[in-house]
């Protein structure tokens, strides 16, 4: 449910932060239970961890100003 509608809602950028923040979460989850290794390249794991640093760069930058979430609630 969240790589599904939480990717609409991160393509249209509304809710950015709080999809980004769920979505790394799960990738952090994803990472640690089917790739359970120091480095990424031991269990194949680089896609896992890379979604997860995209997913948490998006929660720390936030919105762009061309998303839903800057025009509606006035964000940048």
């Amino acid at each position: 449910m969240i790589e599904l509608f939480g990717g609409a809602l991160l393509v249209l950028g509304l809710f950015t932060r709080i999809v980004a923040l769920l979505a790394a979460i799960l990738m952090a989850m994803a990472y640690v239970t089917a790739h359970a290794a120091w480095f990424p390249t031991i269990n194949n794991g680089e896609l896992a961890a890379m979604y997860f640093m995209v997913y948490f760069l998006i929660f720390a930058r936030g919105p762009g100003p061309a998303s839903l979430d800057s025009r509606l609630f006035g964000r940048e």
